[in-house]
């Protein structure tokens, strides 16, 4: 991935174009977060119907491993990657 070759030991100008990049990956996770707390409500916190066919459940049940695997990605990248790329200043 383009992060392995991101090299933050040549430079001030490197550094602050890793620091933007966070940043601008920051707003996107809380505008996604946003989004799914807002899907989640509207679908009744992904709450199976007990009169749906199993499109409906299947659909529900892949949205919720979708925010799932969201928050995740979310943290590793937040918690883990960028940390650990920022250390190598």
């Amino acid at each position: 991935p383009f992060i392995r070759r991101w090299d933050v030991s040549s430079g001030s100008e490197a550094m602050e174009s890793l620091e933007r990049m966070t940043e601008r990956v920051d707003f996107n996770h809380r505008r996604v977060q946003r989004n799914l707390v807002t899907l989640r409500r509207l679908l009744n916190d992904y709450a199976v119907p007990e009169d749906v066919c199993e499109t409906y459940k299947a659909v529900l049940h892949g949205l919720a491993d979708v925010e799932s695997d969201t928050r995740q990605h979310q943290y590793i990248e937040a918690q883990v990657l960028f940390p650990k790329i920022l250390q190598k200043e």
